[in-house]
C-alpha cells in the first residue's frame, strides 16, 4: 500500500486543542488524525454495507 501526503487546512485554534489533546495521549498528531478517518471510514461502510 502506497503513502500518499495530505495537506489540509484548519483552523488554528483547532489545531491548538488537537495537538492538545494528542501530546495528553501520547499520540501524534499524525496517527491521531488518521484513527479520526478509520473510524469515519468503518461507519460510512457500517451504515452503507460497503
Amino acid at each position: 500500500m502506497a503513502v500518499k501526503n495530505v495537506c489540509i487546512r484548519i483552523v488554528e485554534e483547532m489545531l491548538e486543542k488537537i495537538r492538545y489533546i494528542v501530546d495528553y495521549e501520547g499520540y501524534s498528531l499524525n496517527s491521531d488524525i488518521l484513527i479520526l478517518i478509520r473510524k469515519n471510514i468503518k461507519a460510512f461502510e457500517g451504515e452503507n454495507g460497503i
